[in-house]
């Protein structure tokens, strides 16, 4: 199974959408808060060279796609699909 992990943030709209598609797909993520903890925000950071967009969703440990975008590598199951996402 690819891992899914997906970064946000409190009272992101798209986060919670993007949670949602993934719930509904029935598509196993890990969630990764921003603002929860240093490691976490300095893993943020060096992932998505210092990206400020959010929702970052990786897949198989590929690279990230916010917005309006799919994810990274990866290709088991429902992470093809969640890669062509538009949330």
């Amino acid at each position: 199974m690819v891992e899914v992990e997906v970064y946000t943030n409190k009272g992101c709209p798209a986060c919670v959408s993007v949670k949602h598609y993934l719930d509904r797909k029935g598509i196993d993520y890990v969630e990764k808060r921003l603002g929860k903890s240093r490691k976490t925000d300095i893993e943020f950071a060096v992932r998505t060279k210092n990206s400020k967009k959010i929702p970052q969703v990786f897949i198989g440990g590929g690279e990230g796609g916010g917005k309006g975008g799919g994810g990274g590598k990866g290709g088991e199951g429902g992470a093809e699909e969640c890669r062509e996402m538009r949330w």
